[in-house]
């Protein structure tokens, strides 16, 4: 059975526990492997084990319990066991939490269609839109979590939110260079918090050189993709919410805030507009955000 590798700090400061939670990923990520799991075959059926500083657990990739847990099942230490959890019951949503999980639909949708093509997202099915910006963008992990509520700060760093949390951490290749890329998915156009919360994200993955280094060592084990040392203005940070007409407001917010102007701004729409149908992540297409006129 899997052994965390050392054990998990109970007090202290945050990024302690950030640094044993990258290790024990790493950790988690080996033991993954050895376990035999086939991600793309698995993905055929729905079936992704998520990664975290926690353990690993049996999820769900079906559109109508995207990204559900398995039931009676939570993060577990040892991934030979998690592969037993997809023999259990899964729950659906109903109908009208169904209807409201947009993102949550997308994330899964996005992340199977990553595992069946080697984990690239830039597919057809995907944010194919991205193309020509990046040579190749990989999925690494989803609902990365930074911190935790239990512990503080550093001294100089009160302002920091305790926990950070990131809906996709990828993998961007362009003109040779290797980075990680910050991925947040929005039902709604709205940038509320949005700008600090990416923000604190690629300070989390960026603190220090031991940092950085664990992050490139995790991401290239997990994409195969080999870093180059990366800094903190090479972190590359994407928004994906949907289509609709920009308010002045938006555009200037996004033209004259330091944490908003240098994202990646990708909407979506759905292919084959009928109000009389279902939202499917499946009819989705994604573009560019246009150019404020």
């Amino acid at each position: 059975m899997s052994q965390e590798i050392d054990k998990k700090p109970e007090d202290g400061i945050r990024n302690d526990m950030i640094n044993w939670r990258l290790r024990n990923m790493k950790h988690l990520v080996d033991e993954v492997k050895f376990a035999g799991w086939n991600e793309s075959e698995r993905a055929k059926n729905d079936q992704y084990i998520r990664i975290n500083g926690e353990g690993v657990r049996a999820v769900s990739l079906a559109d109508r319990s995207a990204l559900c847990g398995y039931e009676k099942t939570s993060s577990h230490k040892d991934p030979s066991k998690v592969i037993e959890h997809f023999a259990r019951n899964l729950g659906a949503f109903n109908d009208k939490t169904f209807a409201s999980k947009q993102e949550r639909r997308m994330q899964s949708y996005l992340i199977k269609q990553a595992l069946l093509n080697k984990r690239s997202l830039l597919g057809k099915s995907g944010l194919f839109c991205l193309n020509g910006m990046f040579d190749e963008l990989l999925f690494a992990l989803d609902e990365v979590s930074f911190g935790d509520n239990k512990l503080d700060n550093e001294p100089d760093d009160e302002e920091h939110p305790k926990v950070v949390r990131c809906d996709i951490l990828a993998v961007g290749v362009k003109d040779g260079d290797v980075f990680p890329v910050l991925i947040e998915l929005k039902s709604v156009r709205s940038l509320q918090r949005l700008g600090d919360q990416l923000k604190y994200a690629a300070k989390d993955i960026s603190w220090n050189p031991d940092r950085i280094s664990a992050i490139a060592t995790l991401l290239s084990l997990v994409t195969g993709q080999k870093f180059s040392n990366y800094s903190a203005g090479k972190i590359c940070k994407i928004l994906v919410w949907p289509a609709g007409k920009e308010s002045i407001t938006t555009s200037n917010n996004i033209a004259n805030d330091s944490k908003l102007k240098d994202l990646i701004y990708v909407e979506y729409l759905i292919a084959k507009p009928d109000n009389t149908a279902p939202w499917n992540p499946a009819d989705v297409t994604y573009r560019l955000r246009p150019k404020a006129v």
